[in-house]
């Protein structure tokens, strides 16, 4: 396990889908900084890439949730078009619905699974009729 509580990798060797896996503990601080780390991964190639996040292993958000969100909305590269969050607390629902009445962009392009298998087969089917999240390269 890493000191930041966050791995980033590729789920498969095609390098269409990351997986981001959570530990307890992990900070708003960690969340960027491998969040930016799978943003240098995901501008490597050149077709649509979905990011999965297991938080199987973390049974609870950091207090600063939202600046993380975002983070993610000011940060998206043209090729990202799902992610799929794996077993998140409970408190998910609510914090889901909370961006989606600020009218976040990301959080129509994300949905939930019970288990890693489970996002990448949704992320698999999604990348037949998907559409990039936003246009742009991002900024930070």
């Amino acid at each position: 396990m890493t000191a930041e509580k966050i791995v980033v990798e590729w789920y498969d060797a095609e390098k269409t889908m990351i997986v981001f896996t959570f530990y307890e503990g992990w900070t708003v601080e960690a969340f960027k900084r491998s969040y930016q780390q799978a943003l240098e991964m995901t501008a490597t190639v050149t077709h649509l890439v979905g990011y999965i996040c297991d938080l199987s292993d973390s049974p609870s958000f950091p207090v600063r949730i939202f600046e993380a969100a975002y983070y993610t909305e000011r940060n998206v590269l043209p090729n990202l078009y799902m992610t799929v969050l794996v077993n998140p607390p409970r408190i998910a629902h609510v914090i889901i619905g909370t961006l989606r009445r600020v009218k976040l962009t990301i959080i129509d392009h994300i949905t939930l699974a019970d288990s890693v298998e489970a996002a990448a087969a949704i992320l698999r089917t999604d990348a037949e009729k998907a559409q990039p999240l936003m246009e742009g390269t991002g900024q930070s």
